[in-house]
């Protein structure tokens, strides 16, 4: 009796967050510019994934305040990063965006 034959698919890579700054080749930051004045401090948490061009396909707030998520999703979509290599072969990677809200800045990470 033959066992079946199975197919593993590998959809990526979660990497730990801090890993992967030195690998971005374009960042884009939240527009505050309608936010000048108001105090806010927040850091949103962004999810993204990354495929294996190094291209963002998708970006998801997690974590921070709700009302800067969209502004935060929107510049991560824009983020583009060097391939992640595995064994010399690009490979999709889930890993996180922060951005951190001071007072009249963003300090994308």
């Amino acid at each position: 009796m033959r066992s079946p034959s199975r197919t593993v698919i590998t959809i990526g890579f979660v990497l730990a967050q801090g890993f992967q700054p030195s690998f971005a080749e374009k960042k884009a930051d939240p527009d505050i510019s309608d936010l000048r004045g108001r105090k806010i401090d927040s850091t949103v948490v962004v999810r993204i994934l990354i495929d294996k061009s190094g291209a963002v396909r998708c970006a998801d707030a997690i974590k921070g305040d709700a009302n800067l998520y969209q502004r935060s999703q929107n510049p991560a979509m824009q983020w583009h990063s060097k391939p992640y290599l595995l064994n010399g072969q690009p490979i999709v990677v889930e890993t996180w965006r922060e951005f951190v809200f001071k007072k009249n800045k963003v300090d994308a990470r």
